[in-house]
């Protein structure tokens, strides 16, 4: 799945949390690379399987009011 995709063909996926995702390596001879978060960087070869899964621990996130500073650059820059 693309991170910045530039074609509108490619579109996030959202799924229930209760899902199991599995993407399996297919191609003879082939390999790929697994990259989480831009941090971790796993090799996979043929016939190996990464398995998605929701976490344990519960994701945190922010909300930045309105017209804070990434707002205000921004305006600025359009």
């Amino acid at each position: 799945m693309p991170i910045a995709p530039f074609k509108l063909s490619s579109r996030p996926w959202v799924v229930p949390d209760t899902s199991v995702v599995e993407i399996k390596l297919t191609n003879p001879g082939k390999e790929a690379f697994v990259v989480v978060d831009g941090q971790h960087t796993e090799r996979i070869i043929e016939n190996d399987t990464v398995t998605i899964t929701r976490s344990r621990t519960p994701a945190r996130f922010i909300r930045l009011e309105e017209n804070g500073f990434y707002e205000k650059v921004k305006n600025k820059l359009a």
